[in-house]
């Protein structure tokens, strides 16, 4: 649901969560504005053909760590679409599940990944404290072996893509780590990645960084460092961004 909502706030016109059944019924309960579908319906489009229309996509978010989520992420992947790879895709693909690995991803050509210190070092093979002592040799290293734009969240969140200089974002507010802000980021590049533009994807990675970081900014303006709920990170991104476009 985050991921969705915040889609729509950083620009996508049309989002759909696909989902089993179960979910879908209980997201449709409360979205009116997303668009929906079940996966493996025989009633409907052959899933991976359906993704292959997909201008961008999110995987990972609430998705468990079943081999029929495994499945699915090997489905994203093989579409070959610009794609977030975020929360529990990284953990399956950490853990080998069904096939998944970190060297496996370099045929791709347009990832996003965007782990926390913990999804990071997962995917390395090192633990979280080492990821910490040297976030810039992480997240350059996990970016060089998976071939993807590597967004390693925390304070001063790092940015790298193969064969260049990392970028750190200087912008954020403490009020930023909240339960499912990472959800929200991920739906904001995916709706970046999702423009026709000349746009890379590592450029889709910095402004996407940034929208987050600046919505949390301005909402810690008024309330402070405390209380901030990830959704509202997402309304926050259209009021930042016009305000950046007047600018520039």
């Amino acid at each position: 649901r985050l991921s969705a909502r915040a889609a729509f706030r950083g620009g996508a016109g049309v989002v759909t969560l696909a989902s089993d059944a179960a979910t879908i019924h209980a997201f449709e309960l409360e979205s009116v504005e997303t668009m929906t579908r079940v996966v493996n319906d025989p009633e409907t489009t052959d899933f991976g053909s359906w993704l292959l229309k997909q201008n961008s996509l999110v995987v990972g978010p609430g998705l468990g760590r079943s081999h029929e989520a495994a499945r699915l992420v090997q489905a994203a992947l093989a579409a070959r679409r610009p794609t977030v790879v975020d929360a529990d895709a990284l953990r399956l693909i950490a853990a080998g599940t069904a096939g998944l690995s970190v060297d496996g991803l370099r045929a791709h050509g347009a990832l996003v990944l965007t782990p926390h210190p913990a999804e990071a070092a997962d995917l390395l093979g090192k633990t979280t404290e080492s990821v910490e002592l040297d976030r810039f040799g992480a997240a350059e290293e996990l970016a060089e072996r998976s071939g993807a734009v590597v967004v390693l969240k925390g304070s001063r969140t790092i940015i790298a893509a193969p064969h260049s200089i990392p970028w750190v974002s200087s912008a954020g507010s403490p009020a930023l780590a909240t339960a499912g802000s990472g959800d929200v980021l991920g739906g904001i590049i995916a709706a970046l990645l999702a423009e026709k533009s000349e746009r890379t994807t590592l450029d889709s990675a910095l402004v996407g960084v940034g929208l987050h970081a600046l919505a949390g900014e301005a909402w810690s303006e008024t309330h402070g460092d405390a209380g901030l709920l990830a959704s509202e990170i997402a309304d926050g991104v259209p009021a930042v961004r016009a305000r950046l476009l007047a600018t520039s």
